[in-house]
């Protein structure tokens, strides 16, 4: 779920980048792109989005020296924080920019709807 999750604001936030003619090779790239060219705030909800992510790919095998296993998200956690906090504040930023016909102008970041500071 954390995965799908973080995969869905990537695609929102390529609807974004692909309105000014911005495509990337990887996510270093794209992560640099947000972080640069968009409100503070949809760089945070997304960076926790892509972090999740990453710990329940790369991070899920194995136990700490302890012997026990490593702390994880449970799915009721993931739905509620990594979909109703962090991928809500990045579809509702995105869809706003696309509802208004906003455009972003290179290097400006845009206002932010109050209900997206987190």
């Amino acid at each position: 779920m954390a995965t799908v999750t973080f995969y869905t604001a990537l695609h929102a936030v390529d609807m974004i980048s692909a309105d000014k003619g911005q495509q990337f090779s990887g996510h270093s790239e794209r992560n640099a792109w947000v972080q640069s060219n968009l409100p503070p705030q949809v760089w945070t909800h997304y960076s926790v989005l892509y972090q999740l992510s990453r710990l329940v790919r790369y991070d899920c095998t194995g136990f700490e020296k302890s012997g026990h296993p490593p702390t994880r998200p449970s799915a009721k956690d993931v739905k509620r924080e990594a979909v109703g906090v962090h991928l809500n504040a990045v579809e509702n930023w995105v869809l706003e920019c696309l509802a208004t016909g906003k455009k972003l102008p290179p290097g400006a970041p845009s206002r932010v709807p109050p209900a997206l500071v987190p």
